[in-house]
């Protein structure tokens, strides 16, 4: 079974960077068209990337 931890390592091994940082990175540029969007609110942007209140 594989843990959080250890796909977290296999995947800074193989990518090279940590898989958190990876999908921050990712979340970032599907953001920066959606905020030049005048018409959409950060709110909004957020949730087309994929980030929900909690």
């Amino acid at each position: 079974m594989l843990t959080r931890r250890g796909l977290s390592k296999l995947f800074k091994d193989y990518v090279g960077e940590g898989l958190l940082d990876r999908i921050n990175k990712f979340r970032i540029d599907k953001s920066r068209p959606l905020l030049r969007q005048h018409e959409q609110s950060v709110g909004d942007a957020a949730y087309g990337i994929g980030k929900y209140k909690s």
